[in-house]
């Protein structure tokens, strides 16, 4: 305990967390180092490599201590670790080639989405096949109205002009996308383990969710299972794009949210009722998703998983927190996405 590689973790208990409210605001939270230097801030001491875990029940508010407890070191007792993280009592950790977060301060839930996120994306090349091989003329509004929509919805869409059913589109669809699979099969993305090892980081729920059923989850990411809470995924074809859906599940307001998504019509939920957003637009040559999220007023969007970084999380959590992620007024077509997300 007397070392100053010694790393602070807060639990804020809820009498204590109901007495300083400056918990929620990040700032002034600071925690000893057990050498005698006095309190140092959170944020100081988790920059530092090679910390070992401890677990502190220390809050500091207008100047004086208004909570503590004992400190235990818990860095080499995983089953420990794990059994505190379930609770949400780790807030933060780091040791050797673990992420290190400060977690729960606004953030709540963290939902990422499968496909284009966690899997490379193979609906845009599809879906631009799919209507450009029917006679359709690809653009961004066409594009706003098919992806992250439910199947039969977007089928709707185009059976409107190129005839059939919705469920005639539907099958097609699947067919084209057969095809294409046979030469370009769906692939883990690149930097999507790490990613999760960080989200997790934060010490609160993570789960996926995605338009295709679990089973598409359990082909290709049963491995990294672990990693989820509650179901761990969740099918959203029935009431997509599920920003509200998904954190009620979990029970917690939707501007304690964050999600993780290729797609601007996720952006535009997301914003109309305040939840967080990091976009990952599509690399694919056809895709307006990176247009359409600038349309929509998201301040965060990467090209790599790799860009999503702890100090890129914390930022969005503080922006959350303090009402600083959407930036108003928005664009004209951004913002009647935004309306026609809230009326959804």
């Amino acid at each position: 305990m007397g070392s100053t590689r010694s790393l602070a973790v807060v639990h804020p208990l809820s009498c204590v967390w109901g007495c300083c409210g400056c918990l929620r605001g990040v700032v002034r939270v600071p925690v000893w180092s057990g050498a005698g230097r006095g309190p140092r801030l959170i944020e100081d001491l988790l920059m530092k490599p090679g910390a070992r875990f401890i677990i502190g029940v220390v809050a500091w508010g207008a100047g004086r201590l208004v909570g503590a407890g004992v400190l235990v070191a818990v860095g080499c007792f995983p089953s420990l670790l794990a059994w505190c993280r379930a609770r949400r009592w780790v807030r933060a950790v780091e040791c050797g080639g673990w992420s290190v977060m400060v977690g729960a301060r606004g953030v709540r839930l963290v939902a990422v989405n499968i496909d284009g996120v966690l899997l490379n994306d193979t609906f845009s090349p599809v879906i631009h096949r799919f209507v450009v091989g029917r006679g359709g003329v690809w653009s961004a509004a066409m594009e706003r109205e098919l992806l992250s929509q439910p199947q039969l919805r977007a089928a709707g869409v185009v059976a409107g002009w190129c005839g059939g059913s919705p469920k005639e589109v539907v099958a097609a669809y699947f067919e084209e996308r057969a095809r294409f699979l046979a030469e370009c099969p769906v692939r883990v993305a690149d930097g999507a383990e790490a990613l999760l090892g960080r989200l997790r980081g934060l010490g609160v729920p993570v789960v996926c969710y995605g338009g295709l059923g679990r089973e598409h989850f359990d082909r290709y990411l049963s491995h990294v299972a672990r990693w989820f809470d509650g179901p761990e995924y969740v099918c959203t074809d029935a009431f997509r794009p599920g920003v509200r859906e998904i954190a009620g599940m979990f029970g917690v307001r939707c501007d304690e949210a964050l999600f993780i998504d290729d797609v601007a019509r996720v952006a535009e939920a997301a914003r109309a009722v305040g939840a967080g957003f990091i976009g990952v637009p599509s690399a694919y040559a056809h895709s307006f998703q990176r247009q359409l999220m600038r349309e929509a007023g998201v301040r965060h969007a990467v090209s790599h998983l790799d860009e999503i970084t702890e100090e890129l999380l914390r930022r969005v959590e503080g922006e959350m927190t303090g009402g600083r992620l959407w930036p108003e007024p928005a664009g004209a077509a951004g913002m009647a996405g935004v309306l026609t997300a809230a009326r959804a």
